[in-house]
């Protein structure tokens, strides 16, 4: 049974939002940071979504090797959604419903609409966990370069020295 109120929010996410609440997570087990391996049951479409996500995601800092089938999962309903967009291009979102003589008595919902409906809902859930929404971002802090690290902690030698003219 799950537990009440809003689901937890995982430690590496709340160390880059800068809360104090990372801090006092000590035993939440992390996964290992190491690059995403494509799952081989995506097909084509999906592991040229796959491709593009995992770079993205990776360079954020925000999976890790047990997210594979999360990802995956994401890729795959990506596909989908889009199969579903093109044929409401395709067909239109309304349907003409006839009688048995063939004339058009009504129109009705095209069920792609709905299905790219729940779609994205699904997809907007998933991109909300890995920080692929702007308000999901905002609350990010991604920590910043070892380069970008020394130069503002005043790492480099010049600072203690004079320049010679």
């Amino acid at each position: 049974m799950a537990g009440k109120g809003p689901p937890k929010i995982p430690t590496n996410i709340l160390r880059l939002r800068g809360s104090k609440l990372a801090k006092k997570r000590t035993k939440e087990p992390l996964p290992a940071s190491q690059r995403l391996t494509c799952p081989a049951w995506l097909d084509a479409e999906g592991k040229k979504v796959w491709r593009t996500l995992v770079k993205q995601l990776h360079a954020m800092g925000v999976v890790g090797s047990v997210d594979v089938f999360a990802v995956g999962r994401y890729c795959q309903l990506f596909v989908r959604w889009l199969e579903r967009e093109q044929d409401i291009r395709d067909t239109g979102s309304r349907m003409a419903v006839m009688n048995e003589t063939g004339d058009v008595i009504g129109y009705t919902l095209n069920p792609s609409v709905k299905i790219a409906s729940d779609l994205a809902d699904k997809l907007l859930r998933l991109e909300q966990h890995y920080g692929m929404t702007a308000s999901s971002r905002a609350s990010l802090s991604v920590a910043p370069e070892k380069k970008e690290r020394a130069a503002q902690s005043g790492a480099d030698k010049t600072r203690f020295f004079r320049q010679r003219a």
